[in-house]
């Protein structure tokens, strides 16, 4: 199991219920992600510059869900990224521990 996919598998399932779109973006990816992004979709993450919003977002929904960047996946799942719209994750919130760890797998230690 690579970085990303050890950092991902750390983050608790939420059930999205896509109520959260203007919330998309804009997002940064990392290098491993942009690439895996990349090569998997075809495409590159970039954002409206007048909406903010993740080009990646198509009628509501994320295009590349099960490949979106860590950043996307702690959305409704750490304490500082509360889901507004009541979407709670399985087993519940990622500990600031694991938050952490998954962070430096996937951005390295600068936070």
């Amino acid at each position: 199991m690579n970085r990303l996919e050890r950092a991902y598998a750390m983050a608790p399932d939420i059930k999205c219920r896509g109520l959260c779109q203007e919330s998309c973006g804009p997002v940064i990816p990392s290098a491993a992600e942009e690439s895996r992004i990349t090569t998997r979709h075809q495409t590159e993450i970039d954002f409206d510059r007048k909406t903010g919003t993740c080009n990646q977002l198509i009628e509501g929904r994320c295009r590349i869900y099960a490949d979106r960047p860590l950043l996307c996946r702690f959305w409704g799942v750490v304490r500082k990224m509360p889901c507004l719209f009541g979407c709670k994750p399985a087993g519940g919130l990622m500990s600031p521990k694991a938050e952490s760890t998954a962070w430096r797998l996937v951005y390295g230690d600068d936070r």
